[in-house]
């Protein structure tokens, strides 16, 4: 996608996002996995995070109503001069535990979920080692695996806890929505979707500026690679030294500039088109709010609802706009994030090239075995030649053998090959 690092055309980019979408369509199993190997293996603190979640959606909006029941029973009694009635204390009762209550297990649901991810990134990190383990050593090499891990490195192992914390917090998000669309149904259900005209467009800027910002990560691997590697010159002591008496140092210099250059353009011009999306989004909000707050003080002035349900109504609409907003913006984060879990997923369900036979004859090691190629060529996935052609060779028991040759004559190969 990069020619020399500079812009990606418009065509280009436009094939890009059709790929991305044939992709994301494995969006729900990664999330799905993910979850999957969270509840296995931590299941009490998983169900109780989830427990927590749902009571802190749904817990602002209990605490309205009853501060909307308190306005009710208290206007009468401002307008009349009278005492504190007995009915106050209910709604007051109410809303106290319900501010409370969610506070306690905010707390708790913050310290099972650090439990959870602190967990799972030692037993993910195992599990990747294991699992690396097994591969060979023609799947190691193959540079497709090196650009997969290459990407998935990008946001670490963190990227599967991450799709984790931010599938809590929609679980937050669709609890809220649901009460607050319920309550907004039987107080003023016009303000319903005039909410979401003010919530959904903020979303799909969301997904295709951060589609393509994952595409500038993603595609410009190869450029940021040998940046890396040319930057670990300057780091380790033994290389600049290198660098210095070789004087190549202004080479290695311009060689990190050009290889990181193309893809910071990319990432500035993709920000900068986002803030601009982003003046006509927070317009579009303020004038949604205006209009939905003289809707419902009009109804209030008619008396088709108290005072208490015009508060209601106006903080379930603020509330039921805020979490669209936020459900929408953790959703894109979320599907950030199973970007990058999948790639690790995928590096983890990677099967070796080379697989050991059931039952096989062990090699017995008492006597120094007899060793010998016969007919044997060898050619590397991304070459256009034999490294090795036709090569025959026997080395009888305890005969001592020198390999000589070039660089790249195939001594290394040709061990590589004896170790399977």
């Amino acid at each position: 996608c990069y020619s020399k690092t500079k812009f990606v055309t418009l065509k280009t980019l436009y094939s890009m996002e059709k790929l991305e979408k044939i992709k994301s369509k494995d969006f729900l199993k990664t999330v799905f996995r993910t979850l999957g190997f969270i509840r296995k293996n931590y299941p009490t603190p998983f169900w109780f995070v989830i427990f927590c979640a749902v009571s802190t959606g749904v817990s602002s909006y209990l605490q309205l109503t009853s501060f909307s029941k308190i306005v009710d029973i208290i206007i009468p009694v401002v307008k009349t001069g009278g005492g504190i009635p007995d009915t106050l204390w209910t709604p007051l009762i109410s809303m106290a535990i319900f501010m409370f209550v969610p506070g306690i297990l905010g707390s708790l649901q913050g310290i099972f979920s650090t439990s959870i991810t602190e967990r799972a990134n030692v037993d993910l990190q195992v599990l990747r080692s294991k699992r690396f383990a097994e591969l060979d050593i023609a799947t190691v090499e193959d540079s497709d695996f090196q650009k997969k891990l290459q990407q998935a490195q990008e946001w670490g192992m963190g990227s599967i806890t991450n799709l984790f914390l931010f599938s809590m917090s929609i679980v937050t998000n669709i609890a809220s929505t649901i009460m607050a669309l319920v309550l907004l149904s039987l107080v003023a259900p016009i303000l319903i979707p005039i909410a979401i005209l003010s919530s959904i467009p903020p979303y799909f800027i969301e997904k295709k500026y951060g589609v393509k910002l994952f595409q500038a990560r993603n595609f410009g691997g190869d450029d940021r690679r040998i940046a890396s590697n040319r930057v670990q010159h300057f780091m380790n002591p033994s290389k600049l030294i290198d660098l210095i008496l070789n004087k190549v140092d202004k080479r290695f210099v311009g060689e990190i500039k050009q290889k990181l250059k193309g893809t910071a353009d990319f990432t500035i011009a993709i920000k900068r088109q986002k803030s601009l999306w982003g003046i006509f989004t927070t317009s579009l909000s303020m004038f949604c709010l205006v209009a939905s707050v003289v809707i419902i003080t009009r109804s209030a002035i008619l008396g088709v609802i108290s005072v208490g349900l015009l508060v209601v109504a106006y903080n379930s609409y603020r509330g039921f706009e805020s979490t669209i907003k936020s459900f929408l913006s953790d959703f894109a984060f979320m599907q950030e994030s199973a970007r990058y879990a999948k790639q690790w997923f995928d590096l983890i369900d990677i099967k070796p090239v080379v697989i050991d036979v059931e039952h096989a004859v062990s090699l017995s090691l008492e006597t120094p075995p007899s060793i010998e190629f016969r007919n044997v060529s060898f050619r590397y996935p991304e070459k256009d030649t034999d490294t090795l052609k036709n090569l025959n060779f026997t080395i009888a028991p305890g005969e001592k053998t020198a390999l000589v040759g070039h660089n790249g004559a195939g001594k290394t190969t040709l061990i590589r090959l004896l170790t399977r």
